[in-house]
């Protein structure tokens, strides 16, 4: 190469060094007597870089890294590591701090080394894409806190993990029916590679462990798979852990746009010396004297494609108009311009760029041209314009769901009700708004809500909890809230935003169910099962300060009245003495009756002071707690005794009394002692009620 191609090169090179939007700056070592390095000599750098440091070129050169750079601590550090490596040296996300006017700038960091002792730095300013994205996903959180989860699929399953109730809305979010889920393993709709963090938390749940959420690949009726956030609680029975409640929710978008954005990233880290971006130099009329190779990769366009063309033409013609302007700007004033439009790819699509416009000037002053720097911001717009759209798509979930979506302060003041609250609730939404949540919730239920809302807002944890809900005509309907509290960014408030679904009739389902499931169908009273269940749980609490005692009832002759008068009136005198025997024994007669036990669910409370069941046959049993006389227990049973004894109507088909029967009863007397079980209580009842019955019937006799 001539002497003068070579100086035409250097100065090229010169401008193509400034060209770079990113600060470059070439470093040589000092080191001290150990050979460590301890300080650094500038060499050169670039406009970016002095503009940066708040210098000039001619003031830093020759300078050393103390006194040049105020962060010179990380820049010798990150100076020894690029001697140190084989290769270009390559660290991202430099936290630098106390930088000039800045609290803080986060960096990108690239460097190789020339010689032994000397390395070419440059670095890359990310402070605003970072704050951009912490922006971002405090969005995505809040927009999602307001469709407060109208889009998640929650299901249930048992300790075999066995799918035992999925929301409706796993069609829509995976395509799979409720029938194809229910009976299945919830793995089975997992993606294999992901199987094995969703059974860790499966083992811990199980272990009534609260695990933190898992990302995972779920697979669609279609066969494609979306990401999904899994959060799976421990479902307790008595305080034992009996299956789990798992909720899915979908974040695939925001996944994938993660997953693209590190692509672009590696693809990024590849390139040495901020290969990534494009730099071209232009004349006054605009023509391409010279472009970096990085186009290639960046926008399929090979260098002599572009050399000598116009750059104005790859322009979106929508954003054409801000490019000429900036152009004229640059050309007329010298001042740089910037802005952000789309440039087409050789295949004919289009990448989001943003774009420098910065003077080349000649000896004279005159500006002969200008340096462009293209740097690739696609992932960032789709990123910003999906965020944008998802915002505006959970505000139509939230206003035409069939679920109601309530936004509250800390005292439940209503600020905003979604229109749906009519038809579920019975309230348009403007008569809600203003008004506590509390005023429509049944008194039975406000003091659970309340410890669960304290609850919530400590930890931060999502709740959800069945509560009856005040219509307009006085009426009440149960509703199934999930809730969750939360700061608003912009005014620093605890706020609550609240999901209420109608589960009426599931309710009243669940109580007949639970009915039907403890008390007897001919009497009405408890059944075998749970008064012996009962009549245990008593025994074994501690906190019980006086006596338990049974009266176990046999009714006399039953045998004759089925074999004359038929079946019919042997169930007929069963029901009839079972009412008179629940009519002798009222919380009145009775000592106590553990006040201080804990209140069950309202929807869940199925008579918790019954005392009275039916063994089976025409056996019945009574419990008594809060007694300490036996005496006292001895007159109840005669009040029975005598009760029972009363003459009892037969009725024929038309209602008329067609005969009377009289009966008599047998009633043996136990009062618990000291480490009696139900066994051996309901045991010395029985043989004193024999006793009885051996006398003759119609007897009381205490065992």
């Amino acid at each position: 190469m001539s002497d003068a191609d070579r100086s035409a090169w250097q100065r090229h090179a010169a401008v193509a060094l400034d060209a770079f939007p990113d600060s470059a700056i070439l470093l040589r070592a000092v080191r001290d007597e150990a050979g460590r390095v301890v300080d650094g000599v500038v060499l050169d750098l670039n406009t970016a870089c002095a503009h940066e440091l708040r210098t000039t070129r001619d003031a830093a050169v020759g300078g050393s890294v103390g006194d040049v750079i105020p962060f010179a601590p990380r820049v010798i550090e990150h100076l020894d590591l690029a001697l140190s490596s084989d290769g270009p040296f390559v660290v991202d996300n430099v936290l630098v701090e106390n930088v000039y006017d800045r609290f803080r700038m986060m960096i990108d960091v690239r460097g190789v080394r020339t010689d032994d002792d000397t390395v070419l730095l440059t670095w890359r300013d990310v402070t605003a894409y970072a704050d951009l994205l912490d922006a971002a996903v405090l969005a995505e959180h809040r927009q999602r806190l307001l469709a407060e989860n109208a889009s998640d699929v929650v299901l249930l399953h048992g300790n075999s993990g066995i799918t035992t109730w999925v929301s409706p809305s796993v069609t829509q979010m995976l395509g799979w029916s409720v029938d194809a889920v229910e009976g299945t393993d919830l793995l089975d709709l997992v993606h294999p590679d992901d199987r094995a963090g969703v059974r860790t938390i499966r083992a811990a749940v199980l272990r009534g462990e609260r695990p933190q959420g898992l990302l995972a690949r779920f697979l669609r009726r279609d066969g494609t798979d979306r990401w999904m956030t899994c959060v799976s609680v421990p479902f307790l029975e008595d305080g034992v852990v009996v299956g789990a409640t798992v909720g899915l929710r979908d974040v695939d978008e925001q996944v994938r746009a993660q997953q693209a954005a590190e692509f672009s990233e590696r693809r990024y880290r590849l390139l040495a010396e901020n290969a990534s971006d494009v730099v071209a130099l232009r004349d006054r009329v605009g023509r391409v004297l010279w472009i970096s190779p990085s186009v290639s990769t960046l926008l399929g366009w090979e260098v002599d494609d572009l050399v000598g063309s116009d750059l104005l033409d790859l322009v979106h013609p929508e954003d054409r108009p801000n490019a000429s302007e900036a152009r004229a700007l640059v050309n007329a004033r010298g001042e740089e311009q910037r802005y952000v439009g789309r440039f087409r790819r050789d295949d004919g699509s289009y990448r989001w760029m943003s774009v420098s416009n910065r003077a080349v000037e000649t000896e004279d002053g005159t500006i002969s041209g200008a340096v462009i720097g293209l740097r690739d911001i696609h992932e960032q717009v789709l990123a910003q314009r999906a965020a944008e759209e998802s915002e505006q798509r959970y505000r139509l979930l939230a206003t035409h769901s069939s679920d109601v979506i309530l936004l509250s302060n800390e005292h439940t003041d209503l600020d905003w009700v979604s229109p749906s609250s009519k038809e579920t609730l019975g309230w348009d939404a403007e008569a809600l708004i203003g008004r506590r949540a509390v005023e429509f919730i049944h008194p039975d239920e406000l003091a659970m809500l309340r410890r669960n809302v304290a609850e919530s807002t400590r930890n931060g944890a999502t709740i959800r909890v069945r509560y009856r809900w005040a219509r307009p005509d006085g009426t009440y309907r149960w509703v199934e809230a999930l809730g969750r509290s939360f700061v608003d960014e912009q005014t620093g408030e605890d706020r609550r935003v609240v999901q209420l679904r109608d589960v009426h009739d599931q309710v009243l389902a669940e109580i007949e169910l639970s009915r039907r499931a403890r008390y007897d169908e001919l009497t009405r009273l408890l059944n075998r099962g749970e008064i012996l269940r009962r009549l245990g749980k008593r025994l074994g609490d501690r906190r019980r300060r006086s006596g338990i005692a049974i009266l176990y009832c046999d009714l006399d002759g039953l045998k004759e009245v089925n074999d004359t008068l038929g079946h019919a009136a042997g169930d007929r005198l069963i029901a009839e003495s079972a009412d008179r025997i629940r009519g002798c024994v009222r919380e009145a007669d009775l000592v106590a009756l553990n006040e201080d036990r804990e209140r069950p669910t309202a929807y869940d409370e199925v008579g918790d002071t019954e005392v009275v069941g039916r063994l089976g046959g025409d056996e019945i049993l009574v419990m008594l707690d809060g007694v300490d006389d036996v005496a006292h227990v001895v007159a109840i049973a005669e009040k029975l005794v005598a009760a029972v004894s009363q003459p009892i109507a037969v009725l024929d088909e038309d209602g008329a009394v067609a005969s009377t029967i009289t009966t008599t009863v047998s009633v043996g007397v136990a009062v618990a002692v000291e480490g009696d079980g139900t066994d051996s209580l309901v045991a010395r009842a029985d043989r004193a009620m024999f006793l009885a019955k051996e006398s003759g019937g119609g007897r009381i006799v205490v065992a």
